[in-house]
């Protein structure tokens, strides 16, 4: 049964630069996460910092809560059964590709400089 999403802001854990969050399969709470590098396929760019990977998790979650709930239904859990962590292979398994610059943007930095 695919996993819901809570209201829980997400919370940086700092040793593993990970993002941690809830989500319910019916009446039970699952710890899900989600890796710095698989923001990083998201967003290259974005801030290397707590508030940074908030944001950024924040940005994608839909997406992240997604894979997540596959990889729950799949039984793909963390060494301590219990968990879920979404990688940067898991994201880029879906095809996902960080947008691009335009070609128009890179001429506007270039004429900026």
């Amino acid at each position: 049964m695919p996993l819901t999403a809570t209201f829980d802001p997400g919370h940086n854990h700092y040793p593993n630069e990970n993002v941690y969050f809830f989500m319910n399969d019916r009446d039970r709470r699952v710890r899900c996460g989600v890796s710095e590098l698989a923001l990083e396929v998201f967003d290259p760019q974005f801030e290397r910092s707590k508030e940074g990977r908030l944001l950024a998790f924040n940005k994608y979650r839909p997406h992240i809560e997604s894979v997540a709930s596959a990889k729950y239904d799949r039984g793909q859990m963390e060494r301590d059964g219990r968990s879920v962590l979404v990688s940067a292979a898991d994201i880029q398994a879906l095809g996902f590709a960080p947008p691009t610059p335009t070609l128009g943007a890179d001429l506007e930095k270039t004429i900026q400089r």
